[in-house]
């Protein structure tokens, strides 16, 4: 769900590098940043240039690439607020509330059960590939 709603706040030219962004999590797992040492950096991006390659996408420019990461802040600011433990909300990076985030996390949850997030089969999955394709056909 976080790469859809990511996808959702950034123009369309940026929309395919947002539902990829997180891709290359697929080799070194979801680590917070301040947690990722250099060289897990370096080869989550090798990974997803690995993955662009495959599915024969030009790699986001920096401009695309800045455009994604506020857009993913804002999206992590809005899962703390909406889903996320009461204990992160007093760290100072998430004491700035995004109402407009929060509002559209809120309609995708009310939109479709948790169990359709975590199935391979579920809506999310299926919107994912919807807007994939229709963004890269």
């Amino acid at each position: 769900m976080h790469s859809l709603v990511v996808s959702y706040l950034v123009p369309n030219q940026a929309a395919i590098h947002a539902l990829l962004h997180d891709a290359g999590e697929i080799y070194v797992g979801d680590i917070p940043s301040p947690f990722k040492s250099f060289l897990i950096s370096e080869f989550e991006d090798s990974a997803l240039r690995s993955i662009y390659k495959q599915l024969c996408l030009p790699f986001p420019s920096p401009e695309n690439r800045r455009i994604v990461k506020v857009a993913d802040i804002r999206s992590r600011i809005g899962e703390v607020w909406t889903v996320g433990p009461a204990s992160l909300k007093v760290l100072s990076e998430f004491r700035t509330r995004d109402l407009v985030v929060e509002k559209l996390i809120l309609e995708m949850l009310d939109s479709y059960d948790f169990g359709s997030v975590l199935n391979p089969d579920g809506k999310y999955v299926s919107l994912f590939l919807d807007l994939f394709h229709k963004l890269h056909p």
